[in-house]
Formats: structure tokens, sequence, C-alpha cells
């Protein structure tokens, strides 16, 4: 199964990034990263469960660290954020 629904799915993804003490409540037994058909959601989720495991506080700042530490373009996951869609090549 997976979610169709780009907009669903980032609106998923920045609620966790926002309220990451709902990761457990929510998805962490439900959800994983192959459930996303967005690859950049599917990176940032990746980076949120990676953070949380880690200990890490999981912060906009602190994703869009990890994802840049990844080798993502920060600008990429800012554009994203706000609704733009992200040309395959900078995800």
């Amino acid at each position: 199964m997976s979610l169709t629904d780009t907009k669903a799915e980032r609106t998923l993804v920045l609620s966790i990034v926002a309220h990451p003490e709902s990761y457990d409540y929510i998805t962490s037994s439900l959800l994983s990263s192959e459930h996303f058909t967005d690859d950049l959601a599917r990176r940032i989720y990746g980076s949120v469960v990676s953070l949380i495991k880690a200990g890490v506080p999981v912060s906009a700042t602190s994703v869009q660290t990890h994802l840049v530490e990844d080798g993502l373009a920060g600008s990429a996951v800012a554009g994203w954020a706000k609704g733009s869609v992200v040309p395959k090549e900078e995800c």
C-alpha cells in the first residue's frame, strides 16, 4: 500500500516535523518511508525517523541539515515545504 496524494504526504511529513512527539503515537508502527510515492517526502520522513531513533531533536532545521549532509540541496527542501514542485534531479 502507498499513499498516492502528494499533498497528503507533504502534510503528514510536515506535521511530524512540527510535532515530532506525534511520531510514536501516529506512525511509528504503521508507516515506513516506502509508503510514500513522492521521493522528497520519502527522504524527509526517513530523515525524521533517523533523527528520532538517534535521539536528536527533530525540527525543520535538524531535518534540513540531515538531508543536506545526505546530499540533498537545502533549497529543495524549503521549496517543497512551501508547496513547490521539486525537479527529480534535485531529489
